[in-house]
């Protein structure tokens, strides 16, 4: 009885350090990944300008991904909303995950993968926000964002007119669309 209850001791406290392992793991990650994002360097052969302490204010992407980072997740890779399951420092659908890594690298992620991988995260989102941002400027890209890109039209053709209903428990698609703005330096 003894042996059977220190093997099961042994298996829980294997266990245990594997998940400590693991998180050290993912902590470097993302110390890695701050660093680089601090020094405005580039995070594993990616460019990008992006500082968690903000940017100069204006219409520029990179000022409009700060604000989207700020805005879904306050800058944290490691963010789950509780309600819908978006992930990640700019809180990415799992339904969306397969696909746009795949337009973006070629090949699809687990949303597991994409969670724990700081530059992941940064690629994805770059990638299709930048398709958002030239297509629609910086408010209708919010709203693609937000609301996704059939209602970045609508929104767009209706001057953002009758979007100010609240979205359950969160902003209305006005209210976010403006927060982003503001956030940019441009209202």
């Amino acid at each position: 009885m003894a042996e059977a209850y220190d093997a099961a001791l042994r298996r829980r406290l294997d266990l245990i350090n594997q998940w400590g392992n693991e998180a050290n793991g993912y902590a470097a990650q993302r110390a890695s990944a701050r660093r680089a994002i601090q020094s405005q360097q580039p995070y594993m052969g990616e460019p990008t300008s992006y500082s968690l302490q903000g940017a100069a204010k204006g219409d520029t992407f990179d000022n409009f991904l700060h604000a989207i980072a700020k805005r879904e997740s306050g800058g944290r890779y490691s963010a789950v909303n509780r309600d819908s399951g978006a992930l990640g420092k700019y809180q990415i659908m799992p339904g969306n995950i397969p696909q746009w890594s795949r337009e973006a690298l070629g090949k699809s992620v687990s949303t597991s993968t994409f969670l724990h991988t700081p530059a992941l995260q940064e690629k994805i989102a770059q990638y299709k926000l930048q398709q958002y941002y030239r297509k629609y400027g910086a408010q209708g890209a919010a709203v693609a964002w937000y609301a996704g890109p059939g209602t970045a039209n609508k929104y767009l053709r209706a001057g953002g007119r009758g979007y100010n209903a609240p979205q359950g428990k969160y902003s209305s698609i006005s209210a976010y669309a403006l927060g982003i703005l503001r956030d940019m330096g441009l209202r």
